[in-house]
């Protein structure tokens, strides 16, 4: 495995654990949803492609949805993205 290779694994790992790490963090703990924000937005915009940006965006938004009752996933997306500072290409 060359060295590109072993540090997506290891930025996918380290994504995989504070998407976990989300479910400690109470709705109502603003401070802890932004370092929490923080943190995994430094993740996804290390990683290299956009559709692995973009696949994480997904994610993250579809566990807001589970967590939110009612909320879209394109209300949960559009957030995600904004909160990234990640820009759709055209």
């Amino acid at each position: 495995m060359n060295g590109g290779a072993r540090r997506i694994d290891c930025l996918v790992e380290m994504l995989e654990e504070l998407r976990c790490a989300r479910l400690a963090v109470p709705l109502f703990d603003a401070d802890g949803r932004e370092a929490w924000v923080d943190a995994v937005a430094q993740l996804v915009r290390a990683l290299p492609q956009r559709d692995q940006q973009w696949a994480w965006v997904c994610l993250i938004s579809n566990d807001i949805c589970h967590t939110v009752p009612g909320l879209s996933l394109a209300c949960a997306a559009a957030w995600v993205q904004a909160r990234l500072k990640l820009q759709r290409e055209s």
